[in-house]
C-alpha cells in the first residue's frame, strides 16, 4: 500500500492526533448519512443491508474512487485495495444499520 500510494517517499509521514480525530469524526458522517439511506430504504435484515450498502458502493464509492484511476494516474492496483476495504466497511455497517433501525 505505502509503495503503490507513494507514503515511503515521504519523510514527514508522522500522524498528528488531529488526523485521527479527523478521520474519526469522518467515519461517524459517513455512517450517519447511512444509516439514514438505510432507513428510508426499509432494509430490516444484515442481508437487505449488506445489498443495499452494495448498490451504494457500486453507485458511489467504486465510481467516485475510479476517477482517481483516470484523471491521477492511480495505479489500479491501489485503486483495488481502497475500493475493497471501502466495499467490505459497507457491506458489514450497512448490516449492522438495518439491524438496529
Amino acid at each position: 500500500f505505502s509503495k503503490l500510494s507513494e507514503l515511503s517517499k515521504s519523510k514527514d509521514i508522522e500522524m498528528k492526533a488531529s488526523t485521527y480525530i479527523l478521520g474519526f469524526i469522518s467515519i461517524l458522517i459517513f455512517n450517519f448519512v447511512l444509516s439514514i439511506i438505510i432507513s428510508y430504504t426499509g432494509a430490516s435484515t444484515f442481508v437487505e443491508g449488506m445489498k443495499m450498502g452494495a448498490l451504494l458502493w457500486v453507485g458511489f464509492i467504486a465510481t467516485t474512487l475510479f476517477g482517481g484511476v483516470l484523471y491521477e494516474k492511480m495505479p489500479m492496483k491501489l485503486y483495488l485495495i481502497n475500493s475493497i476495504q471501502y466495499l467490505i466497511t459497507m457491506l458489514i455497517a450497512s448490516g449492522i444499520l438495518a439491524i438496529c433501525n
